[in-house]
This record gives C-alpha cells, structure tokens and sequence, in this order.
C-alpha cells in the first residue's frame, strides 16, 4: 500500500565485522573483510559499552571510517571500552543513484550473462535468436575470368541454403549456367548422368526442359548468348542434411546486357533415391560452354 510522507528505505540489513576498542576514535567499517561504505550515518546502529549510541551526534561516518564524538570533539575510546556491534540497518543496496560503468558483473544478473545484453537477443530459453531464419554464412566476389566456382555447403546443423548469384558469361560463354555437387565423402564433384532438372524460359519462344537421370549437371539457366549476365535465386533445400531428400528449385532473371531480357524458371535433384538423400558439402557453378567472367553470390543458411 502507498505511504503518506517519505517512504521507508529498502536494503539490506547486515552485521559488520567486529571492531576491537583503542586508543583512538577513528574505526573502520568492513562487511566480510571488504571496506563498507554506509549510504548515511542514521542507518547505523551502534552499541559501545552496552548503550546505543545517536548516530550524527554520538558518532559520525565518511566513508568507511566511523568516528565516535563527545559534545562535538572526537572521542578516543580506550582497551577497557568495547564496540558491541555495528549493524547496518539497509537503504545501500537499492538506494544506488547512477549505477558505475563496467560495475555490473555476470553474478549480480540472475540466470544471464552480462553478454546477452549486447549483440544477439536471448530467446525465451536463454538461446540467441541469432540461429532463427535465414542466417548468412558467406559472400564472395570475383571480376576475374575463370571456368569454375566452388561454393562451400559445409556448414554443421544447416538443412537448407538460399544462394543470390549474379553471373556475366564471357563472349564464348553461348550454352548452359548449370551447377554440380559434391557429396560429403566425395573427393570430386559428381559428373556422372544421375542429374533431373525442369524448367520453363519465359520468352517469346516458351521454351521448356525436362531431363530426367540423364543430365550431368542441374540447370541454372539454358541456351544462352555469350556476354549475358543472370540474376538467379536459389533454394537448396535439404542439402545439408543425410536423411532428408535433397532439392532445388528457383528463379534466373537476364540482367539485359546483351539488350534482352527473359526469365528462367528451375528445379531438380538427384535422380536416385539413394543419393538424394546424401549430404552436399560444396557446390560448384560453370557454363558449359565458355567461361565466366564476374560472379557475385551471398549465401544463406537455416538449421533444421
């Protein structure tokens, strides 16, 4: 319920360390062997030779150190005199004002590291949320001519990839994007005919593909004119696990280089079932015929 006035301080309420009497006023205050600070003097009850004593007129704090007074002058106490005890009567721990910086520590943050208040969100469970969705795993860049380039799949506990690719072919590159795997446990890529892709061009001509178990690599885009570059989006999806059937699928948009523009449609797997369900630990991109002559990709990543 709600006081009238000034409420009550709250804190804590302590017995300090026992103090032996001498010849001198001044007495220092120590909690468990560490200095004590007091957040006023009225929080202090002080008993000498058996009689409490008026905190502000029979003794006074600064800082840690007590100093007991006699009609205003410091008080010297003897060996015969003897300090009772000293208690703290609370109001220092909750009556903080500005806390310190770095003055909070992992032990005064319940069943929290001091980490989870910075960087990744601490999920209900105290997991980062940094694993939900997509997560990024790599990019890369390259404006140099080569005839490959291999993407790394080889990521523990990620099921399923998003990989954004923009490519530009060369000036002999007139076939097929297309991509092979290899299967962890596998020194080489595959290039056997064990490949099933489908697909749609979206142009004037609509020309469709479907090959089933026969294609020694999966379709990115087909029949293309040198010196094009694509915009592709594909899902990958099952290729990092060994027990969940693995397949693609996606979009390729011409980036009109080559002053045309269509769309290419996708999908496929393995056409086996054994294999379909092995891992892929790296994948590597190529025209069939010719080379590439720029490739950017990101690549994305979600655990099962």
């Amino acid at each position: 319920m709600p006081f009238i006035g000034k409420p009550p301080v709250v804190g804590a309420y302590s017995v300090l360390d026992a103090l032996t009497a001498s010849a001198t006023a001044n007495y220092s205050l120590q909690l468990n062997g560490a200095a004590f600070v007091p957040n006023s003097v009225k929080q202090l009850l002080v008993s000498l030779n058996g009689v409490i004593q008026k905190p502000g007129s029979s003794f006074v704090v600064s800082g840690s150190t007590l100093t007991f007074k006699n009609g205003g002058s410091d008080f010297a106490l003897t060996s015969s005199d003897s300090i009772d005890f000293i208690i703290s009567m609370g109001g220092d721990p909750l009556n903080v004002g500005i806390v310190s910086d770095g003055t909070i520590s992992n032990s005064k943050i319940t069943d929290m590291a001091a980490s989870k208040l910075t960087g990744a969100l601490p999920a209900i469970s105290g997991a980062s949320l940094s694993d939900i969705g997509m997560v990024k795993l790599a990019s890369a860049s390259s404006t140099t001519n080569v005839a490959t380039v291999e993407v790394s799949l080889d990521y523990a506990g990620y099921n399923n990839f998003r990989l954004i690719l923009n490519t530009i072919g060369t000036g002999t590159s007139s076939g097929n994007l297309a991509f092979r795997w290899k299967r962890d446990g596998q020194s080489t890529f595959d290039t056997s005919a064990i490949y099933g892709s489908q697909g749609a061009l979206l142009d004037v001509d609509n020309n469709h593909l479907n090959i089933n178990g026969t294609g020694t690599y999966a379709y990115i885009v087909f029949t293309q004119n040198p010196n094009r570059g694509f915009q592709s989006d594909l899902f990958l999806g099952g290729f990092g696990s060994s027990t969940i059937p693995l397949a693609y699928h996606g979009m390729t948009s011409m980036t009109g280089m080559d002053g045309a523009v269509s769309s290419f449609s996708m999908g496929g797997s393995y056409d086996n079932a054994t294999n379909a369900r092995e891992k892929v630990k790296e994948i590597q991109i190529f025209f069939n015929t010719g080379d590439i002559d720029e490739i950017h990709y990101t690549l994305y990543g979600m655990k099962a």
